[in-house]
């Protein structure tokens, strides 16, 4: 079995990270003993089981799909580090990343020839870096370094919408109550709103959430851009954001199929993820007028931990019919970043070029079977 490890920030001691990693462990194991109970309590009337749950900062409708982002993974490529190995640190004992095959698990995924395309690309590059994609179709995956957690930046408060569109699907607050908090968060990239959206749904509910849905190598310590105002449940941690491609894929996928919110919640969701303004990577990489991208980036300068990440989801039409895939960049320790910009803008324009002129070309007479999607 590989070993999967966040990259070390700096200062941090093997002990340290030991200590936090036991620490995350009880937490999480204390806060699921409280959903558990909470949805035994069979007898308790719905209303009465929000209440609760609410109060002990767990979320209700926490059961809600089958959806597990860790099923189905294999190796592509040797094991490596990202980077070849080098951290931000350039510190070789931080071994093991493991990338991801197909989403039936087996080494063959239809996906291989767009990851061998990105390997070179990652090898080369001077610092860590992840890759997952996700093809929504099929369900095939793949990636590399894919279960690598990095430093999310603002990536995190895509989690953080995630989970208060679940608040509005249980029925805990409107969908008006949040909307101008979402839409500054996304159209203008507001930290104090996205501060708010965290808050209002909660940092324990976040996580509980987060790992109920099988996406176990991400968590939130503190609302994007405010470090200095961390959960005081995480006041023993590291006080990071973490999370990994693999996971944002898979958030992602879940998202666009209705299976963590439902059909219409889940298109508000993506529609509000377009309101980004124009970017250079994922967006940046589909040529205007031949698809519809629906991203979210984030970035930390060179001073603080040197992050630079693209998420999104990219629609286009073949034949009348709609095509997607989801694809997740992540990198951290690039100095100077210059690297990672033309990293994550490579990476997405390969991803672009195999699924809109090969894996979906204009004449698609023989398109893979569609995935099932989950129901309205």
């Amino acid at each position: 079995m590989v070993t999967k490890r966040k990259i070390r920030r700096p200062g941090w001691a093997p002990e340290t990270q030991i200590r936090t990693a036991a620490l995350l462990v009880v937490s999480a194991a204390v806060v699921w003993a409280l959903v558990s109970g909470a949805l035994a309590a069979s007898g308790a009337s719905p209303a009465a089981l929000v209440a609760a749950s609410r109060s002990a900062e767990v979320p209700t409708g926490a059961v809600t799909t089958s959806f597990q982002a860790s099923a189905g993974y294999t190796q592509f490529g040797p094991d490596v580090m990202p980077g070849n190995g080098r951290s931000p640190r350039g510190d070789p004992s931080d071994a093991g990343a493991l990338a991801v095959g197909s989403g039936v698990g087996t080494a063959q995924s239809p996906l291989n020839p767009l990851l061998a395309r990105i390997a070179p690309l990652v090898d080369r590059f001077p610092a860590a870096a992840g890759v997952a994609v996700i093809d929504l179709q099929t369900g095939d995956r793949g990636g590399l370094n894919a279960r690598q957690q990095f430093q999310a930046a603002s990536t995190i408060k895509f989690y953080a919408a995630l989970s208060a569109f679940r608040d509005v699907a249980d029925g805990i607050y409107p969908l008006d109550g949040i909307r101008a908090d979402l839409a500054a968060t996304m159209q203008r990239e507001s930290n104090a709103a996205a501060r708010s959206l965290t808050n209002r749904t909660g940092i324990p509910v976040i996580n509980v959430r987060l790992a109920h849905w099988g996406l176990e190598d991400t968590i939130i310590t503190h609302p994007a851009g405010y470090e200095d105002e961390p959960h005081p449940s995480y006041l023993e941690t590291d006080n990071q954001n973490w999370t990994s491609p693999s996971d944002a894929a898979h958030a992602l996928s879940a998202l666009y199929h209705g299976e963590l919110l439902g059909t219409v919640l889940s298109r508000t969701l993506i529609d509000e993820l377009t309101q980004t303004p124009r970017w250079f990577g994922i967006e940046g990489a589909v040529p205007d007028g031949e698809g519809h991208v629906y991203y979210k980036h984030g970035y930390l300068p060179a001073f603080d931990e040197a992050s630079v990440n693209d998420i999104g989801i990219v629609e286009f039409d073949r034949g009348g019919r709609t095509y997607a895939y989801a694809i997740a960049i992540y990198t951290q320790g690039a100095i100077p970043q210059q690297p990672a910009w033309d990293l994550v803008r490579a990476v997405a324009l390969k991803a672009w070029e195999f699924f809109a002129n090969e894996r979906y070309p204009n004449t698609t007479a023989n398109a893979p079977a569609l995935a099932s999607t989950a129901s309205p």
